[in-house]
């Protein structure tokens, strides 16, 4: 919804009233600075969940409201366990200290990768995940353990060369966490 709206024409932005996010990741900075018009950016209403990691992923121009969820980690991105209290989201001070950390963590390890790194290393995660014909996060955790052949034998089959930028992307990945964790 905000990429859309953010790069469609003026004529098209004037008609818009609000453009709403739930726990959607940002864009790229270079995409959001070559955005002509600035006003769109006052739109824009995005919410996330006190332990988001999902929806603070690149950059924003507006700032999330946050609201209180059932869930924890990931389990947060499903908006049914929002907490929503007559017709208003239950808004929280700021995200939890676990979510500033993985924000911190996510973002460095993104300055340190190139966007080819972090394409083959998305696309082989998700080749990983999709081999399980997991449908949901909760599927995820729940059969981890029964799924873990699975995911190393996908991971096996790839080629030598993408498992080499995978594994070297979870070590930075790894070095950028223990660093974020140092400092917190």
């Amino acid at each position: 919804a905000v990429f859309s709206a953010i790069s469609t024409n003026q004529e098209i932005q004037k008609r818009i009233i609000k453009i709403y996010s739930y726990d959607g990741p940002g864009l790229d900075k270079s995409i959001l600075d070559n955005v002509k018009n600035k006003n769109i950016f006052k739109k824009i209403n995005s919410y996330i969940p006190q332990d988001s990691i999902i929806g603070r992923i690149l950059e924003h121009k507006e700032t999330p409201k946050v609201i209180q969820s059932t869930e924890k980690g990931l389990l947060q991105h499903d908006i049914f366990s929002w907490q929503v209290k007559r017709d208003e989201p239950v808004l929280l001070e700021k995200a939890t200290n676990e979510s500033e950390l993985m924000n911190k963590t996510i973002s460095s390890w993104l300055k340190e990768t190139k966007i080819e790194q972090r394409k083959i290393f998305i696309d082989g995660m998700y080749d990983v995940l999709s081999s399980t014909e997991i449908n949901t996060i909760d599927e995820l955790t729940i059969s981890l353990s029964k799924r873990l052949p699975i995911f190393i034998r996908t991971y096996r089959n790839m080629p030598e060369e993408d498992r080499r930028i995978i594994s070297q992307a979870l070590r930075e990945f790894g070095k950028a966490y223990a660093t974020m964790l140092r400092r917190s």
